[in-house]
């Protein structure tokens, strides 16, 4: 269990709530990593797609923060997924908001519904836009883009 606040300062810095986004040498913007996200990237680095779970009101926490979103609890627990869900909606993006994306378009920017439960914005990878259809089942993928972070993608199942 992570205890990220302790009662006697429960004070939050200015770091943590407005982090600066680094670049890797690729000039994709990468995310700061602190205590309580760390888990989360580091894990795809190993192939393993973790989020955060309460342990006082048990929820899945996606995306990971410091307080759970249900019941603001600091405290939680990482667990592995299992990196299978089902196209829940999706857009094509044809203008890339970086510049570092712009060899990427089209984007296939996607809401996965987990295996688990929690709703995962992502990137499918590896078909075509007009392939991508609402129920369509997938399976995790990891891009590093960094030395210690690796983002989670999907790809259909086969």
């Amino acid at each position: 269990m992570v205890s990220l606040i302790k009662k006697e300062d429960a004070s939050i810095t200015e770091e943590a709530t407005h982090p600066v986004l680094e670049h890797a040498g690729s000039g994709i913007p990468t995310p700061t990593l602190f205590e309580w996200n760390r888990p989360f990237f580091e894990g795809g680095i190993q192939g393993k797609l973790m989020l955060q779970r309460c342990t006082r009101c048990k929820q899945l926490i996606y995306y990971p923060r410091m307080l759970c979103p249900r019941c603001f609890s600091p405290d939680y627990e990482w667990e592995q997924l299992s990196g299978r869900g089902t196209v829940y909606s999706f857009a094509i993006v044809w203008r890339p908001n970086h510049p570092a994306f712009t060899d990427q378009i089209p984007v296939l920017l996607a809401v996965v519904e987990l295996s688990e439960g929690p709703q995962m914005v992502s990137t499918l990878v590896g078909c075509a836009p007009d392939q991508v259809s609402i129920g369509m089942e997938v399976s995790v993928v990891f891009d590093t883009i960094a030395p210690d972070v690796a983002l989670p993608k999907f790809v259909p199942q086969t």
